[in-house]
């Protein structure tokens, strides 16, 4: 049987729903949907994720519509290869292994190459995310990178981050998570943990050595821990889900094997800062007691001694963060969890549908770039991308998913929801940069989705009646024994509101969300003293009795294999833009063509102006990040990439 494509802009008729149709035209649609489910087939043998994934017959039956895409990754692919080849042969001219003349040579044979694939296939797309580690051009530097500011020597084609110059500020390190990679993990605390996380049982897992003393420089020398509390002042990322799990054998750093650090990271809002303050971090926690682990406070940093255990002791975090972010928030939260409405919406959807032709365009590139992945990232053994970049490696990285996805529900999805549960309204925290410009883009896309779909759906009962929608929610739902296997998701949509709220967290989560926790990595992950993706010797057991060197520092973090890897990978999954969010106007019928374009115009126009003025205000004051990644101009339509 041959493989079909998806279908281009123009190839169908009006969208409509079956229901509405001829009986000819509905069993011409039964016939679409039947070769449709021969392609688009669950892989049974997928034991790994818990979530379902496609066979490769799906990836391959898109390829031919998305050859902008492929040329745009190929390329972008290439110039990460570049650039790390010229590092690394200035890295070997620094060391003294290369002659200027050989190292003249050596550029301009790499710039002399053709790295263009001579096919377009999933493996060749797969080949180009290996070439980066590659060591066949140049001369393999030593392992060892001289000092931290030799990190940024890695730059030698793109632009150097602003990350660059502000690592070590405390307030910047704090903003990281209100306006960097993962604004996902930050909660406030309260007294009855109705609301973010909980007091009582948070303050037994912390040290005695963090008390009132910690919050004191930031609010007043009267101020308590206690009293932070009740005035909605203290803030935490708790990456207890990292405890949880042990490291693949194969992983990169010193916690391969063992049970992974889950530090817990105190921050205070202050008066005179509208962004946060870090005032403690402890670097595990266990059935023992805080009292076990390592900890810093940000009052101590400046003694005698203490300046480089504070920087080590935000190192570790960072790897924590880094780890949790790119394989619960990044890839378990967006890629894979969408993957089962890629496959359900190819085989429940008649191309003519109108869910068909809005969701497309959402779901454009996703079951390429998530086989890439497989074949990348997910590859076991010591040449899978994560076990040569995350502390967790792979099988611990698995288990953080699955653990996030057996506990997760579709409702989920909801943005505002999120940000209330997790207490972080205005009043309590001025500054929060992925909350503020989000709701903008979550109610654009929630308008956008209700006008799109009235278009189609007159009155509830057009949705109960739309029996391919009725089977595509049926297919999803886990409690319907469904196999996409969602959790949460009902096995019946009965009207208009509950539709538009599926098609709008569907939207958001495929092309915002997936920006949000995606494309800042170049800005903060591609700078490794920031953001090492797993650490490389353990931390002091008790920093009050340790004196970190400049050394010490340089040997927690990853050495030139490991940076190569991180920074190739970096730039693959964030250095390439596929589209812009709802560019696609022209590809519709006139109706939607004109809903679509209205709120691609109120996008481009006055959602992006606020964006930018806030943002321009973001960066007068001195400790807090711009926020460019909810500008509509940077989100795709997709999680492409």
């Amino acid at each position: 049987m041959s493989t079909p494509s998806l279908p281009q802009a123009g190839s169908w008729s009006t969208p409509s729903l079956p229901q509405k149709n001829s009986l000819l035209e509905q069993a011409e649609r039964a016939a679409q949907l039947f070769a449709s489910q021969q392609i688009y087939v669950y892989d049974t043998s997928n034991t790994t994720l818990p979530m379902p994934m496609a066979t490769g017959t799906a990836a391959i039956a898109e390829l031919p519509s998305l050859l902008t895409w492929v040329q745009g990754q190929v390329t972008n692919q290439i110039k990460i290869f570049l650039n790390l080849q010229i590092w690394k042969i200035l890295q070997s001219l620094s060391a003294g292994d290369l002659s200027a003349a050989a190292a003249a040579s050596q550029i301009e044979a790499v710039a002399n190459q053709n790295l263009m694939p001579s096919k377009w296939t999933l493996d060749a797309i797969a080949e180009t995310y290996g070439r980066p580690g590659s060591n066949a051009v140049a001369a393999v530097p030593a392992e060892s990178i001289p000092s931290l500011v030799a990190y940024a020597r890695v730059y030698t084609l793109p632009a150097t981050p602003d990350i660059v110059q502000q690592w070590q500020q405390d307030r910047i390190f704090a903003s990281q998570r209100l306006g960097g990679l993962n604004p996902m993990i930050i909660q406030l605390v309260t007294a009855d943990g109705t609301l973010g996380s909980a007091w009582k049982p948070l303050r037994t897992k912390l040290a005695a050595k963090i008390g009132d003393d910690a919050v004191r420089p930031f609010l007043g020398p009267q101020a308590t821990l206690d009293s932070a509390v009740d005035q909605g002042r203290l803030f935490v990322a708790d990456y207890a889900p990292l405890g949880s799990v042990t490291g693949d054998k194969d992983a990169p750093g010193w916690q391969k094997g063992l049970r992974i650090m889950a530090p817990i990271a105190l921050y205070v809002r202050s008066d005179d800062f509208a962004g946060l303050q870090l005032v403690a971090i402890q670097l595990n926690q266990g059935a023992t007691g805080g009292d076990a682990y390592p900890v810093m406070l940000a009052a101590n940093a400046g003694t005698p001694g203490q300046a480089n255990n504070w920087l080590l002791a935000k190192m570790c975090v960072q790897s924590a963060d880094l780890s949790y972010n790119q394989a619960v928030n990044h890839l378990g939260q967006t890629h894979l969890i969408e993957e089962a409405f890629a496959l359900a919406t190819a085989r429940q959807l008649a191309y003519q549908h109108p869910l068909f032709v809005l969701l497309r365009k959402h779901f454009a590139a996703l079951l390429v770039i998530n086989q890439v992945g497989s074949l990348t990232l997910l590859k076991p053994g010591p040449d899978g991308l994560i076990n040569q970049i995350l502390a967790p490696g792979l099988s611990g990285s698995v288990e953080l998913i699955t653990n996030r996805y057996n506990a997760w529900r579709f409702d989920q999805l909801d943005f505002p929801t999120d940000i209330q549960t997790r207490g972080l309204s205005v009043a309590n925290l001025p500054y929060f940069p992925y909350r503020d410009d989000g709701m903008e883009i979550w109610t654009v896309l929630g308008n956008y989705a209700r006008d799109y779909l009235a278009l189609y759906y007159t009155s509830d009962a057009d949705v109960t009646g739309d029996y391919e929608l009725q089977n595509w929610a049926k297919e999803l739902s886990r409690e319907a024994g469904g196999p996409g296997k969602v959790p949460g998701f009902k096995p019946s949509i009965g009207n208009r509101q509950e539709l538009t709220d599926i098609v709008q967290k569907l939207i958001w989560t495929a092309s915002a969300q997936h920006a949000a926790v995606n494309f800042p990595q170049i800005e903060y992950a591609s700078f490794l003293p920031n953001y090492p993706g797993a650490t490389f010797t353990p931390p002091p057991p008790d920093f009050q009795k340790t004196s970190t060197t400049p050394k010490d520092l340089l040997a927690t973090l990853p050495p030139v294999t490991n940076t190569q890897t991180q920074v190739s990978v970096t730039y693959a999954l964030a250095g390439y833009h596929y589209d812009q969010l709802l560019d696609y106007a022209a590809d519709l019928e006139p109706n939607a063509a004109a809903v679509c374009k209205r709120y691609h115009d109120q996008l481009t126009g006055e959602v992006q102006a606020r964006i930018v003025a806030r943002n321009s205000e973001r960066e007068r004051t001195a400790g807090l990040l711009p926020y460019p990644y909810f500008l509509p101009e940077n989100i795709p339509n997709s999680t492409s990439v």
